[in-house]
């Protein structure tokens, strides 16, 4: 059995939300929990325990930084949960950004595709038990 298996989501976009939907459940066969907005991770992503979340950067409301540090201080994200942020557009203070918050990775949006072919063969190899 896979060790990743449990992937959040956190995208405002609706149609960024649903591909990525259609390829990490449909595709990849992870359980995936998809919110709309900072707010909403706050409230339901605790209840999945992931181990992976892809999180927006520039949402209305709770942007994603500040959406990772209330998960954090609520403890739904540990020290052995994957954080990447992902953002419309990466200029160096992404990557400051990135670090200052502790997160894992980051990408763009427009690589939402990419993102999840990664993640999906990332399981297959830990599947294999090959990571």
């Amino acid at each position: 059995m896979s060790t990743l298996q449990k992937v959040a989501y956190v995208e405002d976009d609706p149609d960024i939300r649903e591909i990525a939907s259609l390829a990490l459940e449909d595709v990849g066969g992870f359980t995936l929990k998809t919110c709309d907005s900072g707010v909403v991770a706050f409230r339901e992503i605790p209840a999945i325990e992931p181990q992976l979340v892809l999180l927006d950067v520039m949402m209305p409301g709770m942007d994603g930084t500040e959406t990772l540090a209330a998960l954090r201080e609520q403890g739904a994200i540990t020290e052995v949960t994957l954080v990447v942020f992902m953002t419309a557009k990466v200029h160096p203070e992404e990557f400051e950004l990135r670090d200052a918050h502790a997160a894992d990775s980051h990408g763009q949006s427009e690589e939402t595709g990419w993102c999840v072919r990664q993640i999906i063969k990332y399981r297959v190899r830990l599947d294999r038990g090959n990571p």
